[in-house]
């Protein structure tokens, strides 16, 4: 699955970063070249502290490019530049070369750090009431669900269930479909839509919404960097059934939807 523009920029800027920190500052640090020492003395460090340094940067670096310790390395290195930046003004060193470098480098890592970030990469994991990690994807997927796109209720009445969702809940009017009997709704960067139960989407659905009847027809996920035949060659592969394909209007506008059942039956909808 082909990553979106905005990830391998991400990933470029991560890469061209830890580069720099590597050749320029840890490397001559934990290698004792003279002129790690020779630096740190001329701002008024011991040298006795350039192995220190030179190891809570690499340490730093590695949190930074271990995915679900991204943000905690981001944050570590940031004050680590704050420092070098309190030590260059101290010094009285020119502003612009000096002083200012480590807003730079900070700069460079937080753009690099916002445009790779990932769903998966959070500074600490999620876990269950039983202890257990339940945030990582165990199942090998290549896909990366990027959000609920929409979602689709089955009603009665669509004028009634408008106004309550617009309103009651304070969702906005999106768009009308009279011809399939769908009302979309705006809630944030998501839709929920409105099928009427005896229009032509609503009618797949069986019985009305009740206390034993089924009310959602089906949501809708956003999947990252999505690849129509890449995703379906993957499904298939894993003996899912595909259903129909087409281009449909979600949150995020017009775009290429696939559609297939849960092993409950649950409709379920894929789109970029």
């Amino acid at each position: 699955m082909k990553a979106s523009p905005m990830v391998w920029t991400g990933r470029v800027l991560t890469g061209l970063f830890a580069l720099f920190m590597l050749s320029a500052s840890i490397a001559p640090k934990l290698l004792g070249m003279p002129v790690a020492a020779q630096t740190l003395s001329a701002l008024g460090w011991k040298s006795d502290y350039v192995l220190m340094i030179g190891l809570m940067e690499l340490t730093f670096l590695a949190l930074y490019l271990f995915p679900r310790t991204s943000l905690l390395g981001a944050v570590l290195m940031t004050g680590l530049l704050g420092g070098a930046m309190a030590t260059q003004v101290r010094v009285e060193n020119p502003l612009f070369s000096h002083e200012l470098f480590p807003i730079y480098l900070g700069l460079f890592l937080w753009a690099a750090c916002g445009c790779a970030i990932r769903p998966s990469a959070p500074c600490s994991p999620g876990v269950g009431l039983s202890g257990a990690y339940i945030g990582r994807n165990q199942g090998g997927a290549r896909m990366k669900p990027a959000g609920i796109d929409h979602v689709v209720l089955r009603v009665r009445d669509r004028a009634v269930a408008e106004a309550f969702y617009v309103d009651v809940i304070g969702c906005v009017l999106e768009r009308r479909q009279e011809h399939v009997g769908l009302t979309q709704l705006r809630a944030g960067a998501s839709l929920v839509d409105l099928v009427a139960i005896d229009g032509p989407i609503g009618r797949q659905g069986g019985a009305g919404p009740g206390v034993e009847g089924r009310n959602m027809d089906h949501f809708c996920l956003a999947i990252e960097g999505f690849d129509v035949e890449t995703i379906k060659a993957e499904l298939i592969a894993k003996g899912v059934a595909l259903g129909e394909e087409g281009e449909r209007h979600g949150a995020s506008g017009l775009s290429t939807s696939i559609y297939l059942k849960d092993p409950d039956g649950n409709g379920l909808e894929l789109r970029g």
